[in-house]
C-alpha cells in the first residue's frame, strides 16, 4: 500500500535525527538541514571548524531504498546513510522480546564511490527502462554501521 506524503516526511525525519543520533554518539558534531532544496540532509563539522562532509539519508520502514540520479555523482566529502525503520509494535510477543533488537531501526553507512558503483550496475542492467532505481537490503547489508567512512570523508575534506 501506498504511503502518504505525509508518512514518508515522518520517516524521513525520523532517519534523519536516527543519523544525527548515531554521529554525537560518535562525539562527531552533526546537524539537520532544513527546507525544499537543501544540499545534504545533514552536515558533520571536523572539531577544528573548517571541514564539513555532507550525509545523505534514506529511510525506510521496508527492506529497499529509492535512490535518486544524485547518486550519479560522485564526491569524497558526501556519505550516504541507509535508515531501516521497522514500524514500532505496541505490543511484543515473547518471541520478539527474544530476538533483541528486532524494531531497532538499523543504519547502513556508504562512501558516494560505493552508492556510484551499485546505481550504475543496476542503471545498466536496467537498460533503457524508465522508471526509479532502488537499492535493496541485500545490495548494502554488508556496510551496517561503517560509521568510520564518516571520518575518512573528513580527512577529503
Amino acid at each position: 500500500m501506498a504511503k502518504s506524503h505525509e508518512e514518508r516526511q515522518f520517516t524521513q525525519m525520523a532517519g534523519e535525527f536516527g543519523v544525527v543520533s548515531e554521529l554525537f554518539r560518535r562525539q562527531y558534531q552533526a546537524t539537520i538541514t532544513y527546507g525544499n532544496s537543501k544540499s545534504a540532509d545533514v552536515f558533520v563539522i571536523n572539531k577544528v571548524g573548517n571541514g564539513v562532509v555532507k550525509v545523505e539519508v534514506k529511510s525506510t520502514v521496508l527492506k529497499s531504498w529509492i535512490v535518486g540520479q544524485q547518486a550519479e555523482k560522485v564526491e569524497n566529502h558526501i556519505v550516504w546513510v541507509f535508515a531501516h525503520l521497522p514500524t514500532p509494535e505496541n505490543v511484543f510477543s515473547s518471541a520478539q522480546v527474544a530476538e533483541i533488537g528486532k524494531g531497532s531501526p538499523r543504519y547502513y553507512v556508504l562512501t558516494s564511490q560505493e552508492v556510484h558503483q551499485i546505481y550504475s550496475q543496476k542503471k545498466e542492467k536496467k537498460g533503457d527502462k524508465r522508471g526509479p532505481i532502488t537499492f535493496g537490503l541485500s545490495d548494502i547489508q554488508f556496510n551496517r554501521n561503517d560509521w568510520h567512512k564518516v571520518q575518512d570523508a573528513m580527512r577529503n575534506t
